[in-house]
């Protein structure tokens, strides 16, 4: 961090120098040569800093090809991970209201999916909360219908205060 404070305080410095040394010398072709070299001075000031704390620049590359693999299987695995999350927020809300709309009093929704190979979505597994649990058979016929391959589970609200989507 100081590195980076020195060049930025020895540029700016420069930049002063620069100015004033415009403002002072004449206007002919020894201030042309003068401005070259003083920003051959400007840019081996800058530099300086860094040559004089060890930074190396080298094209060696860090990582080997395993690495690369590594750290792109991981980032398409929390690619996929909030890819399925997010369809699972959206299915929660449409069964939610699917149910709200066929006089189902629903608390929420709680859907489990999978995503295969080939990249197509399965919901292996539903939970619903229902504020009436007498309503449990209309539940589960209209939730068969839309998804007849889900292990469906059906359960009453505890405490309705407690639950954490209200509809």
């Amino acid at each position: 961090m100081y590195t980076v404070k020195l060049s930025i305080f020895i540029a700016c410095s420069m930049g002063v120098i620069s100015t004033l040394t415009d403002i002072i010398l004449p206007d002919d072709s020894m201030k042309k040569q003068f401005r070259s070299l003083l920003g051959l001075i400007s840019l081996l000031a800058v530099i300086s800093p860094w040559i004089s704390d060890g930074f190396i620049l080298t094209l060696d590359a860090p990582f080997t090809e395993d690495d690369i693999s590594f750290f792109t299987e991981t980032a398409e695995n929390d690619l996929n991970d909030i890819y399925l999350r997010s369809a699972e927020n959206e299915y929660d809300e449409y069964l939610c209201t699917l149910l709200n709309n066929n006089d189902i009093r629903a608390a929420s929704a709680e859907t489990y999916m999978t995503l295969d190979a080939d990249g197509e979505i399965t919901v292996s597994k539903l939970t619903v909360k229902l504020y009436d649990i007498s309503q449990q058979d209309d539940a589960l016929m209209l939730l068969k219908e839309q998804l007849p391959e889900a292990d469906i589970e059906i359960l009453a609200v505890e405490n309705e205060r407690t639950d954490k989507s209200l509809l």
